[in-house]
């Protein structure tokens, strides 16, 4: 087990320091690509005064002030390049020796009781005692830092803010309403470092592993009111009468009809008034198939079934009228068969011979 241990130590000491090594170079780089931009304008400010003293030489006055407004533009910039350079190149990084990663690890089995090294993924973790801020129980999570990205942190103007680290809730409490919240300043496994980033990133760039974990632990023991994702106030959230799911407050809703708070999916409006409710008052009319609160639901005169205001004519749902439009198309053709038959019988009358009793 020693043996495993010694080679793991090993293989983190090496991925550790070639990511330096590549965070040094990324610097090295910027700062020369700087240098390289100071010369230019170095460049443009001697070839600018050149040609001013030259005119100033041969008496061309106007051509000579029109080029101390150059030279005087190239020189504050370059006065502001150069207060923003350090004094000297990748100044306060360093790389560390195997001894002294080998002895980060030691001081984060003594913090942590253990660490675990997975070669593949490249990827050191510990895993924390259980997290509680105030009475909401979080539970231990997992800080996994990937070794072989730590160069990235070099490259300041790439990778701003970045760091190449997760927080996994290993027996998530999440926030209500939101499931990719694990702390209130850890989302989708990222934690919020908030006045700490500088930290971080610095322990990281030095190779000060112990202090790393130490940092992230600590900013997941403390809770700030001030930036939290979601706040501890609110955690537990509401339940919501109809779904039963825990809501945000953000996200709550007060039905006035049945006076219960619901969910944001759970509430809606009346199609016909617009007024506010929860689906579990509102009545969906099987006619429009919309949903409406029960002032806008009245009963049809003659089937006594409910209907929305919307689908009422003169009182009767749409299939009231369709009988009754249908009734009526029958009772007219009926009169007109009546009014035909009259007419029928007198032309019979009249074409037909009668026998008289002289006939007879």
């Amino acid at each position: 087990m020693n043996r495993i241990r010694d080679r793991d130590s090993c293989r983190i000491a090496t991925v550790i320091r070639e990511n330096l090594q590549g965070a040094l170079h990324y610097r090295l780089y910027e700062q020369s690509a700087r240098y390289k931009d100071i010369n230019h304008t170095l460049k443009n400010l001697a070839h600018s005064n050149a040609l001013m003293h030259r005119a100033c030489r041969l008496g061309y006055r106007g051509a000579a002030e029109r080029l101390v407004h150059q030279v005087n533009r190239f020189t504050d910039h370059l006065r502001r390049e150069l207060e923003g350079l350090p004094m000297t190149l990748a100044s306060g990084l360093c790389i560390p020796t195997f001894s002294q990663i080998a002895g980060e690890l030691i001081q984060i089995e003594d913090e942590f009781g253990d660490w675990e090294y997975r070669p593949r993924e490249q990827l050191l973790k510990v895993t924390t005692d259980p997290i509680q801020l105030d009475d909401i129980r979080l539970g231990p999570f997992s800080i996994n830092v990937e070794l072989n990205v730590i160069h990235r942190l070099g490259n300041q103007h790439g990778v701003t803010g970045h760091h190449p680290f997760k927080v996994i809730a290993l027996e998530p409490n999440t926030a209500a309403g939101n499931n990719h919240i694990t702390h209130p300043h850890v989302s989708d496994d990222r934690l919020c470092t908030g006045e700490s980033t500088n930290a971080v990133k610095s322990a990281l760039l030095e190779g000060r592993l112990a202090d790393f974990f130490l940092i992230v632990r600590s900013l997941l023991q403390t809770y700030n009111p001030d930036s939290p994702y979601v706040s501890l106030d609110v955690w537990r959230g509401t339940e919501c009468h109809e779904c039963s799911e825990r809501v945000r407050e953000d996200d709550r809703y007060y039905c006035e009809d049945c006076q219960h708070d619901v969910c944001n999916d759970c509430m809606s409006s009346c199609a016909a008034c617009g007024d506010s409710s929860c689906y579990g008052c509102l009545i969906n009319c099987k006619h429009c198939e919309d949903y409406h609160c029960h002032g806008c639901m009245k009963q049809c005169s003659e089937c006594d079934q409910k209907c929305c205001t919307g689908c009422l004519d003169e009182g009767l749902c749409p299939p009231c009228v369709d009988y009754k439009e249908s009734q009526q198309d029958d009772i007219e053709d009926i009169e007109e068969q009546d009014q035909a038959k009259p007419h029928e019988y007198e032309d019979a009358t009249e074409t037909t011979p009668v026998a008289t009793p002289a006939a007879i």
